[in-house]
């Protein structure tokens, strides 16, 4: 799970070019956009939106019909489907953790691009089924606070990051968007 302290600081950017270059390594890989709300894998990969992890998580589409192939080889895409007020509980769902398990059978890499720590608590619902979670944080953008270790691991049941990641391209860039 890749997640940032708040949006802007190019968790989605470094996402799908961890997704990429697994990819270009041969690993057959599978990027998921957890980002419920805002999620923007669909536009980067140009796919269309839906149908997408919300609609498999409504019951409204199989997994076959959410995982779209893309133009880099091993690289497959679930987007973030519908808009739903409820998106990001269902993120927190047994559908979703056996959604993540039956990808792993499946990828030897599987990426969630989450949403912002400041959010809706997806990250770190989706922290715990993942095992992993990744914090980018991008200098002269992310406030310093947010970058303190100890306020990264806000639930018990979420994994601490194995590290942070600094994502220079977004340095002075306050208007961008994830």
């Amino acid at each position: 799970t890749v997640t940032s302290p708040g949006p802007g600081d190019g968790k989605s950017f470094v996402s799908s070019r961890l997704a990429l270059a697994l990819a270009d390594a041969g690993y057959r890989t599978i990027l998921v956009d957890g980002d419920v709300r805002r999620g923007r894998q669909h536009h980067v990969f140009d796919r269309p939106r839906r149908p997408g992890l919300i609609d498999h998580l409504q019951g409204r589409a199989t997994l076959p019909d959410v995982i779209q192939t893309t133009a880099f080889g091993p690289l497959d895409l679930i987007t973030c489907g519908a808009r739903a007020p409820q998106g990001p509980e269902l993120l927190g769902t047994t559908a979703m953790t056996d959604m993540l398990a039956q990808l792993r059978t499946r990828y030897e890499a599987v990426i969630v691009d989450s949403a912002p720590m400041a959010g809706a608590g997806g990250p770190f619902v989706l922290g715990a089924p993942t095992g992993n979670l990744l914090v980018v944080v991008g200098p002269g953008y992310t406030h310093p606070a947010a970058m303190n270790p100890e306020l990264l691991v806000l639930d018990p049941q979420t994994p601490p990051p194995p590290g942070v990641l600094v994502e220079r391209r977004w340095a002075g860039r306050r208007n961008s968007t994830d």
